[in-house]
C-alpha cells in the first residue's frame, strides 16, 4: 500500500475524515480503478460541479469588507483560486 495512504487520515477532519473512513480507497492514485483510487474518489466527493459553481460565485463576488485588511483579502481571494484550479491551468475565472 501507498504510504500516502496511511497518513491521509492525520490531514482530513470533519466531513473529509468521516467520508475517509468509509471509503473503500486503497490507492492513492489510479486511472484504471477509479473505485479504489483516494484522488478520483475524493475528486468526486468534494469538487463536483455543484461546489465549483459554488466557488466561482463567491470568487466573483467577494468583495473587501472594513476591517479586513489586503493581506487577509489577498489570501482568502487565493485560498478560493486555489479550490477553482488546484492543478493551477487556467489564468482566469470561466
Amino acid at each position: 500500500m501507498d504510504r500516502r495512504m496511511d497518513v491521509v487520515p492525520s490531514y482530513l477532519k470533519g466531513i473529509a475524515l468521516m467520508w475517509f473512513n468509509t471509503v473503500r480507497a486503497c490507492e492513492w492514485e489510479n486511472s484504471l480503478n477509479r473505485n479504489q483510487s483516494f484522488t478520483h474518489l475524493f475528486e468526486a466527493q468534494f469538487c463536483n460541479p455543484f461546489k465549483m459553481s459554488q466557488w466561482k460565485h463567491q470568487f466573483s463576488n467577494r468583495k473587501q469588507r472594513a476591517g479586513v485588511t489586503i493581506d487577509e483579502y489577498t489570501s482568502a481571494m487565493e485560498e478560493l483560486w486555489k479550490r477553482i484550479d488546484p492543478k493551477r491551468k487556467r489564468t482566469e475565472l470561466d
